[in-house]
């Protein structure tokens, strides 16, 4: 008997020291969310925790759709799934815990090339189109490989084509010029005019603009340049093509207004902000070139950025259709005796409140004033500030406190669909760990207690 119970126990401590301890993700009692998008030929399945807004991984995906397609896997450490479908239609999307019908569609592929007066029309995915040109209107069948040659004088018609679950779509072809240009064109600054016949460039199509004409490369691309401003019209010729007529501004170049900080600690964050100096509207896709980091405004106008160089940094200013702007911000060394340590999350999600904690190296600091947009929160006894919830978008924690230096922090607040890159799964021992535990536990302790009591029997 007494040997039994020691190879019991050595049993159990084996168990205890080989057993790995499974691990399980933090967040599973919460509610699973799966976001599915599309875009022409691709799906792309997102599973995230819903409470969260953190992405699950090693979650099981199952797809069934037209023409017999299936295909399964499971999802990556960013909580993504993607495949390819080219056959519009009906698709289920299943995983554990939820069924998505999703429907594809997309236009058909179409190509239309020109030799002279024919027109070779081919599309793999549609068996006719339907022709307008000028006053006559008839299908035109697709038999010959999908292809059709079709004559026309007509300088220019309308080929209709897709049905459903295709998207129906109109292609203009004929023997006209396409011609694209920049949003604004400035004096004295060179632009590319771009001329295309159907789909394709054109080459030696002659671009006139008042006394200046140049002619398209290969590439169907010409660079101009107009000293004057005023409002112009832009010819495009070509021999046996229609010409086409555009009208178009030349303007002086537009000025930015510019905001930001003429003097900031070395390495501190703080804001830049560009807008239009006549509208006052903020100016994306500016470069911004601050010491010889480079920085593009987004659609508010804004970056974000710090200097590491001591002394006078310059910071240049440059986008087609406004005047190069050039300033310069003073960096200087911060003093380390009066810094705040700001604690905040890397990331957030729409509907989380959050907390912005500030101390120094000697405790938390009380009545810290911290100003984010438009609302102003004050750090409590323990240095914290509690934030309400904030919709998705990037912005500036301005944190300052008498006779300490102004801290200026980034907060991201990203949509659901959105992951951060550094996203680690936390984990934590299951529950059924902790119960074979506590049994294997148990039962050496009633084995100890049964050897004691048959010493102590036998002695007695």
């Amino acid at each position: 008997m007494e040997r039994a119970i020691k190879l019991s126990l050595v049993f159990v401590f084996a168990m205890l020291f080989f057993t790995q301890v499974p691990a399980y993700d933090k967040y599973s009692g919460c509610e699973l969310h799966a976001n599915i998008t599309t875009k022409e030929y691709s799906f792309l399945v997102k599973v995230l925790v819903a409470c969260a807004g953190v992405p699950r991984e090693d979650i099981s995906i199952k797809v069934s759709g037209p023409e017999n397609f299936v295909v399964s896997g499971v999802t990556d450490s960013q909580g993504i799934f993607s495949f390819t479908a080219e056959t519009p239609g009906y698709y289920i999307i299943s995983t554990p815990f939820t069924d998505d019908k999703i429907l594809l569609r997309r236009p058909a592929k179409l190509t239309v090339t020109r030799n002279f007066n024919n027109y070779q029309i081919c599309s793999p995915e549609v068996s006719s189109v339907l022709i307008k040109d000028s006053e006559k209107e008839f299908m035109l069948a697709l038999y010959d490989k999908n292809c059709a040659i079709y004559s026309t004088q007509s300088p220019e018609f309308e080929i209709h084509y897709g049905s459903w679950p295709y998207i129906k779509s109109v292609f203009k072809a004929g023997k006209h010029i396409n011609i694209e240009l920049p949003d604004i064109i400035v004096t004295g600054t060179p632009f590319i005019v771009k001329a295309y016949d159907n789909s394709a460039p054109l080459a030696n199509v002659k671009i006139k603009v008042d006394e200046h004409e140049v002619l398209t490369d290969s590439e169907g691309r010409a660079s101009l340049t107009l000293p004057t401003e005023g409002t112009f019209e832009l010819i495009a010729e070509k021999m046996g093509f229609v010409s086409t007529s555009i009208t178009i501004k030349v303007e002086k170049p537009r000025k930015f207004s510019v905001i930001m900080p003429s003097k900031v600690a070395q390495n501190k964050l703080f804001e830049i902000t560009v807008k239009d100096s006549v509208s006052g509207v903020p100016v994306s896709g500016v470069e911004v070139l601050v010491g010889e980091k480079k920085f593009i405004t987004d659609k508010s106008g804004r970056v974000f950025t710090s200097a590491s160089s001591l002394g006078k940094v310059p910071v240049i200013f440059t986008k087609q259709g406004y005047e190069t702007y050039r300033s310069e911000i003073f960096v200087e060394k911060s003093s380390k005796e009066n810094n705040l340590l700001v604690s905040y999350p890397n990331s957030l999600y729409p509907g989380s409140s959050f907390s912005i904690i500030v101390q120094t190296a000697d405790g938390p600091v009380e009545g810290a004033s911290v100003v984010i947009g438009d609302k102003e929160y004050v750090t409590d006894a323990g240095g914290v500030a509690k934030i309400d919830p904030m919709r998705p978008g990037v912005y500036l924690a301005h944190i300052k406190k008498s006779g300490f230096e102004e801290v200026f922090v980034k907060i991201t607040v990203v949509p659901l669909d959105k992951f951060p890159e550094n996203y680690q799964k936390v984990e934590s021992p299951h529950i059924g760990y902790f119960i074979a535990l506590c049994c294997s536990l148990a039962i050496m302790f009633i084995g100890l207690y049964m050897m004691w009591h048959r010493r102590r029997y036998g002695y007695v």
